[in-house]
C-alpha cells in the first residue's frame, strides 16, 4: 500500500506524526536533509543512508517576501516529497501543478500549520514525517513546501479606456465594471493588467488559474473560481479544453500575470459576450 495516497485523501493525514518509537542512539534529525533543485527547478533531497528519525520536524529553509499567511486564507503549496528508506517519490508537484488548501490545522496538519500561520507567500519549508504505523514500507518522509501566490503579483500596466475595468479587494478577488458607455467588441480583445515575472504561456503548456467571467450585456457572474466551493483551476492550453478565446488570449502569457479578455460568443460559449479576468498562478512546460 503506497502513502502517496494521502495526499489526495488530505495533507493532514500525511502530516499526522504518528511514529512508532524508536531507540537508536544514531537516529536522524532533520539537520540531516539538505535539499537543492535541479536544472528545471524540481526539489532535490539529499540524506544520508540508514538513520532513523523518531520524531516531526520542520524547518524553514527561506521565508517569504509576500503577504503573510492568516488562518483560514486560500493557499497554494508546491509539494515534493521522498521516501528516506527507499528513496522513491512519493509526490511531485512540481512537475505538475501546486495544490490548492485552506490554511487550517485539520487540513495541513498541525506541525505545518503551526509553521505556516508564521510565514509569508514565497517560503520554502522542509518537514520531517516520521514512519507511521501501516506504511511501514516507506520509513520516514521528507517533505519540501513552497508557498506560491494565489493572485497575480507584478508590475501594473496602463488600462485602456475600451474595455472594463477590474477593480481587485485585499485579497485579490476581482470586480470587473463594465461601463454605461461601451460597446462588445467584435472579437476577441486581451489586455494584460499585471505583468508578471514567471514563465511564458505555449501551446500545450499546462496552467492553473484563478478567473472570474461575467456577462458583458448583463454584468452579472457568470462563473468564478473566487468561490468558496471551487478554487483555481487546473487547464491545458491550446489543445481543445479551453474556450477558443482563451487558447487565443493566453498565448505567450506569463506566471504571475494578470490578464483580461472580452470573448465574443463565437470563441467561448456560444451565447454571449463574456469577461474575463484571469489571474495565471502557475505555468509548467508542455510534457
Amino acid at each position: 500500500m503506497r502513502r502517496i495516497g494521502v495526499f489526495t485523501a488530505g495533507l493532514a493525514l500525511f502530516l499526522s506524526g504518528c511514529s512508532a518509537v524508536i531507540t537508536d542512539p544514531n537516529a536522524g534529525s532533520i539537520r540531516d536533509i539538505t535539499v537543492t533543485v535541479d536544472d528545471d527547478g524540481i526539489p532535490v533531497i539529499d540524506y544520508p543512508i540508514g538513520r532513523e528519525y523518531s520524531k516531526v520536524e520542520t524547518e524553514v529553509l527561506w521565508s517569504g517576501k509576500g503577504d503573510r499567511l492568516k488562518p483560514g486564507d486560500r493557499i497554494l503549496l508546491d509539494m515534493y516529497a521522498v521516501s528516506l528508506d527507499t528513496g522513491a517519490v512519493l509526490t511531485d508537484t512540481f512537475s505538475d501543478l501546486p495544490n490548492a488548501y485552506i490554511l487550517a490545522p485539520e487540513l495541513v496538519g498541525q506541525e505545518l500549520y503551526d509553521v505556516l500561520a508564521q510565514e509569508r507567500i514565497g517560503a520554502r519549508i522542509l518537514h520531517l514525517s516520521p514512519p507511521v504505523e501501516g506504511y511501514e514500507g516507506q520509513g520516514a518522509i521528507a517533505l519540501v513546501v513552497d508557498v506560491l501566490l494565489t493572485k497575480a503579483a507584478g508590475e501594473s500596466l496602463p488600462r485602456r479606456d475600451d474595455l472594463p475595468v477590474v477593480i481587485v479587494d485585499d485579497e485579490g478577488k476581482p470586480t470587473i465594471v463594465i461601463g454605461e458607455n461601451l460597446t462588445a467588441p467584435i472579437g476577441l480583445e486581451v489586455a494584460t493588467l499585471i505583468q508578471g515575472p514567471g514563465e511564458q504561456i505555449t501551446p500545450g503548456s499546462r496552467i492553473k488559474v484563478n478567473f472570474l467571467a461575467v456577462s458583458f450585456e448583463t454584468g452579472e457572474v457568470f462563473e468564478s473560481s473566487w468561490d468558496d466551493s471551487k478554487g483555481p483551476m487546473n487547464a491545458q492550453v491550446g489543445v481543445g479544453e479551453l474556450p477558443l478565446g482563451w487558447d487565443q488570449g493566453l498565448i505567450d502569457r506569463t506566471e504571475g500575470s494578470q490578464v483580461l479578455m472580452v470573448i465574443p460568443p463565437e470563441l467561448a460559449y456560444g451565447e454571449d459576450t463574456l469577461v474575463f479576468v484571469v489571474d495565471i498562478l502557475a505555468v509548467r512546460a508542455p510534457e
